[in-house]
């Protein structure tokens, strides 16, 4: 049954057998990611919350597993893979395997697609324009969450 649960840190690890890239811009794939699946469902892409830091929206799980790499660019065969991560499925396994896993994979596809071939700066301006659900969370500290409602209200009307 753990490995139902999808996590935010799956989708990372999934979007890292897909690209390289940055540790900024993997946080805003997670959530492109995310808006958009919620937007097309209305449901959840992973259990995590989502919370406003000073360069945009971040994934707790996402983040505390790849903070340490800054700015250089995170690869999926670059990562160590811990004892009990050997334990679980693959990622994309453990995403299909979840309730409407292939909607899943590729809802992530599609915003992959996208979004995948811009800079996390572009990425950053993207979800920092006036209005957007992060402009309307943060307050100057981090972890202000950022609902599904607010998601809602600003992803599927633009």
């Amino acid at each position: 049954m753990k490995d139902r649960v999808i996590r935010g840190f799956d989708v990372a690890r999934y979007i890292l057998t897909k690209i390289s890239c940055s540790h900024l811009k993997l946080e805003k794939l997670c959530y492109l990611c995310y808006a958009d699946y919620l937007c097309k469902t209305g449901n959840r892409l992973f259990e995590d919350k989502i919370y406003a830091f000073r360069y945009g929206p971040v994934v707790e799980t996402v983040y505390e597993k790849y903070k340490k790499y800054g700015d250089l660019r995170i690869g999926e065969r670059e990562e160590i893979i811990e004892k009990q991560e050997r334990l679980e499925l693959p990622r994309e396994s453990r995403i299909l395997f979840s309730e409407k896993g292939i909607e899943k994979v590729h809802s992530i596809n599609e915003t992959l697609g996208k979004y995948g071939d811009l800079s996390a700066w572009k990425l950053v301006e993207i979800t920092h324009k006036e209005n957007t659900p992060w402009a309307h969370s943060y307050s100057g500290e981090n972890y202000d969450e950022i609902s599904d409602k607010e998601i809602l209200k600003w992803h599927c009307n633009k």
